[in-house]
């Protein structure tokens, strides 16, 4: 076996692929700062984003929702939609003021998918008011119902203890008992 290194082109080799290296470490850089493109936003928590975003993805577009809530258009959001919007669109008054801020500084950076739909929904007069306003008249027929159902039970249970013949008797009989086991304190003797 002899020294076959002589053989091989080294510096063919060194200079093909020591070219190739850098090359696509420059590349690499590059496509990394084109991918840092600056988006506008106000929610900082990533599960916050996350969540926020998994929700509107249900939407409709920014700009038909607000229509919808300034108009109460229920073909274009259903009950499930208004809640949505609702808990994950409206901005608070927090938030609403730090996207003002920070659109004011920065006008011409993108904004964020949940921010876009903060911006839109928070330029309406009123819109935590109105889509509070409208889920509550959605569900409402829900929430009589159950409710209607909870108090006619309770009125039967109340009606059965009334009309109840027994009922006096063991209650009676209940009382008589603690009186004789608190017969020497002052919780005895109640009176029944």
């Amino acid at each position: 076996v002899g020294d076959d290194m002589a053989l091989v082109p080294t510096e063919l080799l060194e200079e093909r692929f020591s070219k190739s290296v850098s090359s696509k470490k420059g590349k690499l850089e590059d496509r990394e700062k084109k991918e840092e493109v600056k988006i506008l936003r106000v929610i900082t928590d990533q599960n916050a984003i996350m969540k926020k975003e998994t929700g509107l993805k249900k939407l409709p577009p920014a700009t038909e929702c607000a229509k919808a809530l300034e108009e109460l258009d229920g073909t274009v959001l259903d009950e499930d939609l208004v809640r949505t919007l609702k808990e994950v669109a409206c901005p608070t008054q927090a938030e609403m003021k730090l996207l003002t801020e920070a659109k004011q500084k920065e006008p011409n950076i993108p904004m964020g998918l949940p921010e876009q739909y903060m911006w839109v929904i928070g330029q309406l007069p009123a819109y935590q008011m109105r889509a509070d306003c409208w889920y509550y008249i959605l569900t409402y027929g829900d929430l009589q119902s159950m409710y209607f159902k909870a108090l006619s039970d309770f009125s039967d249970i109340v009606g059965c203890v009334r009309k109840s013949e027994m009922l006096p008797s063991l209650l009676g009989i209940i009382l008589a008992v603690g009186n004789y086991l608190n017969g020497n304190t002052s919780r005895g003797q109640a009176d029944g």
